[in-house]
């Protein structure tokens, strides 16, 4: 985030509804291919190979902008 210091990192799942406690698997052999478990569709072959399972909260995009109080408009 050097790079971008006005960058804000979130620890949620980005989803249509917040605070749904989801199942996110991280794969470990894939570099970003990760994703909320029911989700994940033709990669979760993949991705149950070899990959570390957590629990996250979600966040909708409503929410996430309106909590950083993003710009009405965003180009």
């Amino acid at each position: 985030m050097e790079n971008r210091p006005n960058s804000i990192c979130c620890d949620r799942a980005v989803y249509d509804v917040s605070d749904k406690t989801v199942v996110f698997d991280i794969a470990n052999n894939y570099n970003l291919l990760s994703g909320i478990s029911e989700h994940l569709d033709c990669h979760k072959k993949e991705v149950d190979t070899d990959k570390t399972t957590i629990e996250v909260k979600t966040i909708s995009l409503n929410d996430l902008l309106e909590k950083n109080n993003a710009p009405s408009f965003i180009e």
